[in-house]
């Protein structure tokens, strides 16, 4: 253990797992502790040898995570970790120490065990990621890393010639590549260093958005206008062109009026539910830190909280009510948004075209549909027959015939080439 002690030091590592560490119930503490670290383990009772164990600085917050039960033919270790400087989309990360024998029966046990404490986990914490590492001795896995986009990174030997010793995490992106170091003591297996990457610098992106906001005030006000109006520059016009000018004038202007535009500022990483409203209380609350006024402080500290809290329950209540009238595709697409299990960016390749260049990428595939018609004749609009005059009467309409048509508009549609919202269309019909 002194070995160990030292090369944990010497290396400056947070967090070192052992597998085969050979404790067992009756060992002193002082033999299997270190100096300056919180230890995790697990050991046999009734045999030698096995059992893991994990050391974590003590300046990390680190946690055995009580909601999973490890079956007792298996060797592993749930470790929470908590440091201080994490990816903006993780929370926290779950680490498991796994060992086991090349011919145990529980293979197929232990897979359904992490699989299952990782579903388990995920729905505890949607922002979680994964390090499951150990000594696994050839055992298949193939299942445990596609179910959660989990990604082997040891690509060298670590006991002879053979790869028994993984790493398998979602957040490889952010570290270096694994490197081997000279085993401990008189172990076979050699150790492996993981250590973060101090040059990924990640870049964030943030979408900019132009939007109205339909508060109710504004569309009572809206409401009174509309019925006040007075329309006669509309039906003085002398063709129908200019009465649907007129009439377009003036409804974008009270638009401006009374449902101006607010440009929204959102972050590539921001959750689900925040709303503009919270990121303005959010601004005012850190403004009145800054002016060290302690009574502003801790009202907008408490209207953020309770904000948040009624954010949350809205956000959960109207995607589970919307999922009440969708078919099961769209149940499975609205599950994997509130679980945040999403995939990747997939990417379209053209031969000569940089994946980057979207706007190359686009022109070709344009070219390339323009290509298949390019040798048709285009249509000459001189020869085309007409149906004028037309055989029946030009249709009638009637005003309860248009309010019908008007109330079935569905209001969380976008708006029309007019850019009138179909909410407010609903919200009037009876008013045609």
């Amino acid at each position: 253990m002194d070995e160990m002690e030292t090369m944990l030091k010497l290396e400056n590592i947070d967090v070192g797992v052992i597998t085969e560490s050979w404790f067992h119930p009756e060992l002193p503490c002082s033999m299997s502790s270190i100096s300056g670290y919180n230890l995790f383990s697990q050991c046999r009772d009734t045999s030698k040898g096995g059992g893991v164990a994990v050391y974590v600085r003590s300046h990390i917050s680190a946690m055995h995570i009580t909601d999973i039960t490890v079956p007792d033919e298996l060797e592993c270790v749930w470790v929470l970790l908590e440091p201080q400087m994490l990816p903006r989309d993780v929370s926290v990360i779950a680490l498991c120490a796994v060992y086991i024998t090349t011919d145990s029966p529980n293979q197929h046990l232990l897979r359904q065990h992490l699989l299952e404490s990782m579903d388990l986990l995920h729905v505890k914490y949607p922002d979680i990621s994964f390090a499951i590492l150990g000594d696994f001795n050839r055992m298949n896995i193939t299942l445990i890393t596609r179910s959660y986009n989990l990604k082997q990174i040891i690509n060298f030997p670590t006991r002879e010639q053979a790869i028994l010793d993984l790493i398998k995490t979602d957040f490889s992106k952010f570290y270096s590549d694994p490197l081997p170091m000279s085993p401990v003591g008189k172990s076979d297996h050699i150790c492996i260093v993981w250590k973060p990457n101090p040059s990924i610098t990640r870049k964030h992106k943030n979408a900019v958005r132009v939007v109205r906001t339909f508060k109710d005030s504004q569309i009572r006000e809206f409401g009174t206008w509309i019925q006040d109006q007075n329309w006669s520059n509309v039906f003085e016009a002398n063709n129908m062109q200019e009465k649907v000018d007129a009439f377009y004038e003036q409804l974008n202007s009270a638009m401006e009026s009374f449902f101006p535009h607010v440009t929204v500022k959102n972050h590539d990483n921001d959750k689900k539910w925040i709303t503009p409203r919270i990121k303005k209380l959010i601004r005012e609350r850190q403004a009145a830190f800054l002016a060290e006024d302690k009574t502003q402080w801790g009202q907008l500290r408490n209207k953020v909280q309770r904000e948040i809290a009624k954010a949350k329950i809205n956000y959960h209540a109207n995607s589970v009510r919307n999922l009440q009238h969708k078919d099961p595709r769209k149940w499975r697409q609205q599950i994997k948004v509130m679980t945040n299990d999403t995939k990747s960016e997939h990417n379209i390749h053209v031969h000569g075209i940089q994946n980057s260049d979207h706007v190359s990428i686009a022109n070709s595939i344009n070219e390339l549909f323009v290509s298949v018609s390019s040798n048709i004749n285009p249509l000459d609009n001189t020869k085309l027959p007409s149906y004028l005059p037309a055989y029946n009467s030009p249709p009638q309409l009637y005003p309860w015939d248009v309010y019908a048509e008007l109330s079935k508009v569905n209001r969380s549609k976008p708006c029309g080439p007019d850019g009138f919202p179909p909410r407010l269309v609903k919200e009037f019909a009876y008013m045609s």
